[in-house]
């Protein structure tokens, strides 16, 4: 499958829509986590966070993630500009 039918099957709006909602899945889940079930140390009452501060916390955690993927993005389009690869995928893998 060439490049360009790659391009063609994910496109920009989609993957910012996929990414949202793998980011908000860990969002949710760390706020359920935190406030319902907490955590504990060797077997001791579980600590809870309250509600605003397991916000806050999921919040920074969301926008820590899109920072990534953005990082992430960014030295991928610096790999590509400077040193003009030259191999396929299937020549880097075997």
């Amino acid at each position: 499958m060439g490049s360009d039918r790659v391009g063609a099957l994910i496109s920009q709006d989609n993957f910012l829509t996929q990414i949202s909602i793998l980011a908000a899945i860990r969002v949710i889940a760390l706020y359920v986590g935190v406030t319902q079930v907490g955590w504990s140390v060797a077997g001791e009452e579980p600590v809870r966070l309250a509600e605003p501060s397991a916000l806050g916390s999921a919040l920074i955690f969301y926008f820590a993630m899109w920072a990534a993927v953005a990082f992430i993005a960014v030295c991928m389009h610096w790999m590509k500009k400077n040193m003009e690869a030259r191999y396929g995928l299937m020549s880097v893998l075997s």
